[in-house]
């Protein structure tokens, strides 16, 4: 069994290449990053159930590839890896 512990992990936003890389430490192989894309507002936006601030509220209004703060906007990544 692999553990990668999560007291390391806790502070740090990941990219996909350190993901395929604890996936390699833990036994996986044929590991692929087969997409990377932008999050958008349609997906991550307020609803009936989840009322309270949404991406929209974080994102550079002049500019919606970056924070309010400056950094780059959210990615999600998905990585398929094979086990055994």
């Amino acid at each position: 069994m692999c553990f990668i512990a999560w007291r390391d992990a806790r502070y740090h936003l990941f990219s996909p290449a350190p993901v395929a890389d604890w996936a390699a430490r833990c036994g996986f192989h044929a590991i692929e990053v087969v997409d990377v894309t932008t999050t958008t507002v349609e997906e991550q936006r307020q609803t009936n159930w989840m009322h309270f601030e949404s991406l929209a509220n974080y994102l550079d209004p002049a500019n919606p590839l970056l924070t309010i703060e400056g950094y780059p906007a959210p990615r999600r990544a998905i990585i398929v890896a094979r086990s055994g």
